[in-house]
């Protein structure tokens, strides 16, 4: 039977364009009748379907034409390759999957706690300290883990290493940074990444949880350590002490990439 470019283009689910394309570069030969007039047969179809079905499946042209013209062993090989890009893509995909749901998490957790305090348990960080609060450190390799931090794992962070004596002291000058993440996402890292120096390990308990607000647009960032983070600590450790709960060692300040530039930073404070 024979069939017209518009027969053939609604049978496919495609445009009589993308047939004329698939034509021009050589996967059909429909024959012309003396009006010049294209037709087309069975196997036009199934040549046509085998190549969308192909394209769905993410093979190149270049790929597609090897496989037409090759034989069942090059077929074989060209899918064998085919698959395993697709399992690295299935695994790209799930570290976005995660990040994801941690960010939401993140988010909810925000929004569920932003101006009250409450406890949580069991914070565990890798991190890669990046500035002692003044001064970036800016070693190759130390620039390399933090790459691999920010961009092969599923959630990263960037935290304030806090001083529980400055802080009492009433010195609350900008603190030390780090980006870090969380196991899950360690684990994801490539094995020559883990076994950095760079990297250190927190390991939190209980803690005194809150958001510490971000500075305002007209702030100066400096005013931010200067108020806002002065008044979130005197308010943190009084609500500790009216509690009887007492600090054990210095705050975190986990800045979530998921949120917005004004949601604040979520501070912990262990204690015992």
């Amino acid at each position: 039977m024979k069939y017209k470019i518009s027969d053939l283009a609604r049978i496919l689910g495609v445009t009589p364009n993308t047939i004329r394309r698939y034509e021009k570069s050589g996967y059909t030969r429909p024959v012309r009748d003396e009006s010049n007039y294209r037709w087309y047969r069975e196997n036009d179809i199934f040549t046509i379907a085998i190549i969308r079905i192909f394209r769905r499946y993410g093979f190149s042209h270049g790929e597609i034409e090897e496989m037409l013209k090759g034989d069942n062993r090059e077929t074989i090989k060209i899918f064998e390759k085919r698959l395993k890009e697709t399992e690295r893509e299935l695994e790209r995909l799930n570290v976005i999957k995660a990040g994801l749901e941690s960010s939401l998490d993140s988010m909810e957790l925000y929004e569920e706690n932003e101006n009250k305090f409450f406890i949580s348990e069991g914070l565990e960080l890798k991190y890669v300290p990046f500035s002692d609060g003044n001064v970036f450190m800016r070693e190759p390799d130390r620039l390399k883990v933090m790459s691999g931090f920010m961009f092969e794992t599923s959630h990263v962070f960037m935290i304030q290493l806090w001083s529980l004596e400055g802080i009492r002291q009433g010195s609350v000058l900008p603190p030390p940074n780090g980006m870090a993440v969380n196991r899950k996402s360690f684990e994801m890292l490539d094995p020559e990444i883990r076994k950095s120096s760079y990297i250190k390990s927190i390991s939190l308990g209980k803690c005194l949880t809150g958001v510490m607000k971000k500075h305002p647009k007209n702030f100066d960032p400096y005013d931010f350590h200067g108020k806002i983070a002065l008044e979130f600590f005197t308010s943190a450790l009084e609500y500790m002490d009216k509690n009887g709960l007492v600090p054990s060692g210095d705050p975190i300040g986990v800045v979530q990439n998921s949120l917005s530039p004004s949601a604040g930073i979520m501070v912990y404070i262990p204690f015992k």
